[in-house]
Parts: C-alpha cells; sequence; structure tokens
C-alpha cells in the first residue's frame, strides 16, 4: 500500500530503473488515485520550454497526456491496464465519432470524468456505464 510511505514509494519507484518518464511532483497524486491535469502532465513531460501547463487542446495533445499519464499509473498499478485502455478506447472513439470541431466537447466531458473517478473510489476508468460517467 502506496499511502502508508508515499515519499519511500516515491523513492522506490525512483529506483526502480524501470520507471517511465514522470514529473517527480506528479507521483504522489498517482499513489493517491487522485486527479491529474493533463495540462500540467503536458508541460512537465515535454522537453522543450517547460512551462506551469499547457492547453490540452485536441486530439494529440490529449493523447500525449494520457498515455504519459495512463504509463505512470500502469507502472504503480499494473493490474489496471486493461481498464486505462478501455478509458482510452473510449475517448479515441468519442474523438472519432465527432468532427474536430466538437472535440472541444470530448475534452471537457474526460476531464470531467476523470476528476469524477478522482474524487471517488467506487468509479474505475472502465465503468463507462455508471449513472455518474453515462453520457
Amino acid at each position: 500500500n502506496y499511502k502508508l510511505d508515499l515519499d519511500g514509494a516515491i523513492d522506490s519507484i525512483e529506483q526502480s530503473g524501470g520507471n517511465p518518464i514522470w514529473p517527480k511532483k506528479l507521483w504522489k497524486p498517482i499513489l493517491r488515485d487522485e486527479y491529474i491535469k493533463l495540462s500540467e502532465v503536458l508541460a512537465l513531460t515535454t522537453l522543450a520550454k517547460p512551462a506551469p501547463s499547457k492547453a490540452i487542446v485536441d486530439e494529440v495533445t490529449w493523447r500525449r497526456a494520457w498515455h504519459a499519464t495512463k504509463d505512470a499509473i500502469s507502472f504503480a498499478f499494473a493490474e489496471r491496464d486493461k481498464e486505462l485502455d478501455a478509458y482510452e478506447k473510449h475517448i479515441q472513439h468519442l474523438f472519432d465519432d465527432n468532427h474536430s470541431s466538437s472535440h472541444r466537447n470530448v475534452l471537457q466531458y474526460d476531464r470531467a470524468v476523470r476528476q469524477l473517478i478522482g474524487s471517488r473510489r467506487d468509479i474505475l476508468f472502465n465503468d463507462l456505464e455508471h449513472a455518474d460517467v453515462a453520457r
């Protein structure tokens, strides 16, 4: 259980040698299973011109930030791979099924769902039929 010693868990992760590229300051929210701002992930995992945040404005920036986030979650919680893959496919279908002019709505939906999941312990990323998640 990571929550018993977050700092020790982060040190262990970083010393493992197999950990993904992930900002140290964002490991605690991962280990606590909290909401992660993808704009912050994008900013902190972009090598050129680091900034406090970079807007998630389209499918490309969403995928870049999501993949980094998914890699970190999967590294800490390997059993969540299928759950995260299902969510990614769900969002990808929304991008595919909507004209690019509507992608802003997909991004807002994604943010709302991830905030909901980060605030509750009874909903997982693949609980797409849950009344609070269903679109």
